[in-house]
């Protein structure tokens, strides 16, 4: 099986920092989402890497983060269970991924609330969350592409501005995330507000070109 683009640094780094469980998570992440494809095309699997990647870029090396990080997606995505996680990566690795996991039917608001509970939990999901939003234009649909928007804005922007504000722990990492997100929701809503104009100006075209077709037709 040829390796994602990105596990090979990965590995590296977990043997440089003796992270053996986090090395075990990525194997176990790479076996479960094998043959997974996300929207764009890419593997699921390159997508559970960025996230890391993200964590790993703040100097954050706690390997029960970086476990749960290579595995937040496993449990949601119905590749494992949390009881699997749990007896295979612990109880603590096991709790951030059921955190993170939104399942059951759960609310956006309980789910968001739950997370906020968790400081660990909170910085994994805001890495998810950059990482999904990085290609969100190229392959979501204008509809989704605005609920994702104000999803982010309405319940991840006071989740991070909770976390800073209650919390020493990852503080910079969090208020560079903020800013970045503050920024692609900006950019975002200026490509929903030109995408709408533009549908109502081939709307226009089209009734335009109609009546032009029925004054030929007289």
């Amino acid at each position: 099986m040829k390796k994602t683009e990105g596990l090979k640094e990965l590995l590296v780094y977990a043997r440089k920092y003796k992270l053996k469980i986090f090395k075990k998570a990525l194997s176990f992440s790479e076996e479960r989402h094998e043959g997974e494809v996300r929207h764009s095309g890419k593997s699921y699997f390159s997508h559970i890497i960025d996230v890391c990647f993200i964590l790993i870029c703040f100097r954050i090396r706690s390997e029960n983060m970086l476990s749960a990080a290579a595995l937040h997606d496993v449990v949601e995505n119905r590749k494992a269970t949390l009881q699997e996680i749990e007896k295979i990566f612990g109880w603590k690795i096991a709790e951030l991924v059921n955190v993170v996991s939104k399942i059951g039917g759960i609310t956006d608001g309980h789910y968001f609330w739950r997370i906020s509970l968790l400081l660990e939990a909170t910085v994994i999901k805001v890495a998810d969350r950059l990482s999904n939003m990085s290609d969100m234009i190229e392959v979501y649909s204008l509809k989704r592409l605005g609920a994702y928007v104000e999803e982010t804005e309405f319940f991840v922007l006071p989740l991070i501005e909770k976390a800073i504000s209650k919390q020493d722990s990852y503080r910079f990492p969090l208020m560079v995330f903020l800013r970045i997100i503050e920024k692609s929701i900006a950019t975002h809503k200026k490509f929903l507000e030109v995408a709408k104009k533009l549908k109502e100006v081939m709307r226009e075209n089209r009734k335009l070109k109609e009546r032009i077709r029925e004054l030929e037709e007289r």
